[in-house]
């Protein structure tokens, strides 16, 4: 046909989409080796002298990163050092725009070069505030 455009299917595969699953469910567990240790709830309740129903709210408030592992909410060590919360943690998490504690996760242990190629979590623990703030706000805000 004079005129007409052929054009492909963008339909993705059964197999495409598994195969991006996987990636990211690699991607995850990666994610999780980094910070090491995981906690439960009762643990970081403990840990930070909260009851389970303050300690939720936190969360839910985007002020701690949760991640479900087989329906149970788990926390990455990583957030919590031997006073508590690292400093600066909950004000950073409040600012971002992005809600998915996956990406969150991957946010704070991922180098950034606006960060001097250091990880948001390690610019924390350099009480480098102001520079976590501006990385924060920016981080998905496009």
């Amino acid at each position: 046909m004079e005129g007409s455009v052929v054009m492909k299917d963008a339909s993705v595969s059964e197999r495409e989409v598994r195969d991006l699953v996987s990636a990211a469910d690699q991607r995850k567990l990666e994610l999780l080796d980094t910070p090491g240790k995981l906690f439960s709830e009762e643990q970081v309740a403990a840990r930070l002298g909260l009851g389970i129903r303050e300690l939720r709210e936190r969360t839910s408030a985007g002020r701690l990163i949760a991640i479900l592992i087989e329906g149970a909410p788990r926390y990455p060590a990583c957030q919590f050092d031997e006073h508590g919360i690292v400093a600066g943690l909950e004000m950073a998490l409040s600012l971002m725009p992005i809600q998915s504690n996956w990406m969150r996760l991957e946010w704070l242990l991922t180098p950034d070069e606006v960060l001097d190629d250091l990880s948001p979590l390690a610019v924390l623990k350099m009480s480098r505030r102001e520079d976590i703030i501006t990385a924060a706000r920016a981080h998905g805000g496009d």
